[in-house]
Formats: C-alpha cells, structure tokens, sequence
C-alpha cells in the first residue's frame, strides 16, 4: 500500500509539471464526486480534449476546455479548476465543479475569471467518460500565464 501511495504522488507530481494527460480509471462515487485509479490503460472513447486559459487584459482571464469521443457515449464529464501562484505553491481559487452530459460525443464549457494583475494562472482539467461501464479519464494542465 505504501509503494502504491508513493507512486500514486510521484504521477500527481508529474502531471504537476508537464501538459500531458495522465490516462486512468474513473470510480464515481455516490456524491458524483470523481476518485481516480491512475493506470496505464489507453483511450478507447476519448478522441480529443483541450483545455486553455487566456489573459483577456486588465487582469480578466476566460478559460475553455472541451472533450469529443469517437462515438456517442453515455456519460461525459468536465471537471474544472483554476490555480493561482502563491509563493512557490498552486493554490485554488476557483473549481467550476462537474459539468456533465449525457449520451453524447462532445462536452465544452467555457468561463471568465478576473484575476490579479502580475499573478500567474493555470487550470487542471478532469475529462471523463464511461460507455457500457468503462470509464475513461484524462488530466490536463495548462501552461502557466502572466496577467498583465
């Protein structure tokens, strides 16, 4: 269990650091709150996923992010937050909760933020999908932006 914890951190501090998605498997719990497996396991039903932030000037952010499957699929789901420098540290400032869709092959969702001018952003992003009982999940984290 500890080798398992140990790894578990050492993927979370990864995806930390790097753009790429980190493939897993989705339990939903009965709070529709999202517990992530991480695993090796490639997409079957997740086709494309994006996620971005933008600096729109005076210190307004506006932030989209997106998921499109190979076919329709009976549950997808965005789950979206923003994170602001502090220090050396990614603190949340805001979580747009769980965005979900129904038997469909495309779920966006797009929001504005004003930040502060001179800190710096970015958003993770959860993309989830199930068909026929198989989940999907892929992270993603965004690249770091200055609002000026």
């Amino acid at each position: 269990m500890k080798k398992i914890k140990g790894m578990l951190f050492l993927v979370l501090l990864l995806t930390m650091v790097m753009t790429t998605g980190v493939y897993a498997d989705e339990v939903v719990d009965s709070l529709n709150k999202v517990d992530i497996e991480y695993s090796t396991k490639s997409l079957n039903y997740i086709e494309n996923y994006s996620t971005s932030i933008r600096d729109m000037a005076d210190g307004d952010i506006y932030i989209s992010t997106s998921t499109s499957t190979t076919t329709s699929v009976d549950y997808l789901s965005l789950y979206v937050e923003l994170q602001k420098k502090v220090g050396t540290s990614w603190v949340t400032v805001k979580t747009w909760g769980t965005i979900q869709e129904y038997n469909s092959n495309y779920i966006s969702y797009s929001a504005p933020y004003e930040g502060e001018i001179g800190s710096k952003y970015r958003v993770i992003t959860t993309h989830s999908i199930k068909e026929n009982g198989v989940p999907e999940v892929v992270e993603n984290i965004t690249d770091p932006i200055t609002l000026r």
